[in-house]
């Protein structure tokens, strides 16, 4: 493989989302950003292995969504909508990501990713 590897490790970060705040783990990069967005029960820190093996100098975004990992939860009797979860992306886009980005979800993330690029096809 000709690309350099990742050897720098994330800075973690809060976001405001929607009243809460989420947990994110950024790695540094350049022009194209990738977010990836974890599954049911899972936290961002689980693509770690993943993105140590993506090249260096590629800009990478990975939070916990709402109710996951370090991420705020809602509080009783209140409950957790994917248009929540979408919007909470958008606003993370918004604030961090570079031009050009691409996005990877799975399971629940990948639902969550479907409904983004459904909602704001142009980004």
């Amino acid at each position: 493989m000709s690309e350099i590897l990742r050897t720098d490790g994330p800075v973690s970060l809060r976001q405001p989302a929607g009243g809460l705040e989420l947990e994110v783990l950024e790695w540094a990069g350049g022009d194209a950003t990738l977010l990836l967005l974890h599954g049911y029960l899972d936290c961002a820190g689980s693509f770690g292995p993943l993105v140590r093996r993506l090249p260096a100098g590629l800009h990478v975004l990975a939070p916990d969504l709402r109710g996951h990992g370090r991420s705020d939860r809602v509080g009783a009797g209140g409950w957790y909508h994917f248009p929540d979860y979408v919007r909470d992306v958008k606003g993370l886009i918004d604030a961090r990501a570079r031009d050009r980005l691409f996005v990877v979800g799975h399971s629940m993330g990948g639902s969550v990713a479907v409904m983004l690029a459904g909602a704001w096809p142009e980004r």
